[in-house]
């Protein structure tokens, strides 16, 4: 099939290493090409900006996720490591080093900002600060059979891709076995997953080509892709025009289906080996403004930055606040923590060009992960090109753990 219109891929690529490249753009959409161990970062209208080398760093990348500063993550098999790109392009830290960590595959950031990476060699699934730092493994009491593909769930939860057994497993935030997924199912060597509307869990199925959706229950209601001309589902993203994006490393394509599975339409890329898809979130300058109070103790006046990230296509929304440890009142000293992730937030929008937030409330509760709930609103509209713009949000935050602070979370600008 054609690429659609909008979408056409410009055939001059810009090399440039980490550290030179563009601002990470929310809409940007992120492919991994094994061909060249090398990121391709196209743009909202499907243009290709840049191809992101890391030179030596990045050895076969398999997959990408974003954090709340709107930081990549990238997962270099060849080096046991994963790599922490800036949104501007830097090279921030290597994470894994004596770890150990091998062959890593899958990511998900989850609640509290913590950094899943599975390991499928190992049967493991280790667990990372966002400092980089080791925090743990988990094993699902043993049950992990090649883990790949990760997926950061409500209450912190992570639906994991055992891809030996044609299942998906759901552990919980202790890494014990909720549920299992795909018994009886058309899934067969389960890749990747992503979630859709009505907790719809969409898993690439490597060993047919397909993709396969489960309802909230667990149960396989459709098979997509099927005539398709896709060989080797792999990486799966929703976008935010509402449309699932599929890489497929067998035809050099990322492969598009609407909301009932059909075609609609793909994008041929000049390189080989697609992998992994991910999109940039929408990041924005905000203010946080209220008054913090300790269990027992005195109350404080809080007024600092933030930046507020929404994943596109997904059910997630970041926070990430503005350390300054020479203020005893800044919000991220009280709390000992800078970055937060809430994952399961309502009011998702149902037209498939609007998925992304259009006049949505959001109520997000993270109570259980340890993490602050985060009550937003949001209202926007959408440009030419169909990708969504928020006009303006404001919200109310309540932290946990003998810790509260009631106040308004402010939008200042859009970070592009």
């Amino acid at each position: 099939m054609p690429a659609k219109a909008g979408l056409a891929v410009l055939v001059v690529l810009f090399l440039v290493p980490a550290g030179r490249g563009q601002e990470f753009t929310g809409n940007d959409l992120f492919v991994t090409a094994g061909a060249g161990d090398s990121i391709l970062h196209l743009g909202g209208d499907g243009t290709v900006k840049e191809i992101i080398l890391t030179t030596a760093d990045l050895q076969d990348p398999v997959e990408m996720s974003f954090g709340a500063h709107g930081h990549m993550y990238v997962a270099s098999r060849g080096t046991d490591r994963v790599i922490e790109i800036s949104a501007d392009g830097f090279l921030v830290r290597e994470i894994g080093a004596g770890s150990g960590l091998a062959g890593p595959f899958g990511l998900a950031v989850g609640a509290n900002a913590l950094l899943h990476v599975s390991a499928p060699e190992q049967d493991l699934v280790y667990v990372f600060e966002p400092s980089g730092v080791l925090a743990g493994t988990l094993d699902g009491g043993g049950v992990l059979d090649e883990p790949r593909g990760l997926l950061a769930g409500q209450g912190g939860s992570l639906f994991v891709c055992s891809h030996g057994t044609d299942r998906v497993l759901e552990l919980g935030p202790g890494g014990d076995l909720l549920r299992e997924i795909g018994a009886g199912s058309s899934l067969d060597g389960p890749d990747r997953a992503c979630l859709g509307e009505n907790d719809h869990l969409f898993v690439t199925s490597s060993g047919n080509g397909l993709v396969i959706e489960f309802d909230g229950g667990g149960s396989e209601v459709a098979v997509i892709g099927a005539g398709s001309g896709m060989t080797e589902a792999s990486g799966i993203a929703f976008g935010p025009d509402g449309l699932l994006y599929v890489a497929d490393g067998g035809s050099d394509r990322i492969h598009r289906f609407a909301a009932d599975g059909s075609a609609a339409g793909d994008v041929f890329l000049p390189t080989g080996d697609l992998v992994a898809v991910a999109f940039a979130p929408y990041r924005f300058a905000v203010s946080v403004r209220g008054t913090a109070q300790l269990a027992g103790g005195p109350s404080s006046e809080i007024d600092e930055r933030a930046v507020l990230a929404l994943r596109a296509g997904s059910k997630t929304l970041l926070l990430a606040l503005t350390d300054d440890p020479d203020d005893p009142q800044d919000l991220a000293s009280l709390t000992g923590a800078t970055q937060h992730v809430f994952h399961g937030w309502e009011g998702y929008g149902t037209a498939a060009q609007e998925r992304l937030l259009h006049g949505a409330q959001i109520d997000l509760d993270s109570a259980e992960s340890g993490a602050f709930s985060l009550a937003v609103r949001i209202a926007g509209s959408l440009d030419q090109h169909g990708r969504y713009r928020v006009k303006d949000f404001s919200g109310t935050v309540h932290l946990g753990g003998g810790f509260a602070f009631k106040g308004r979370v402010l939008a200042r600008e859009l970070l592009e």
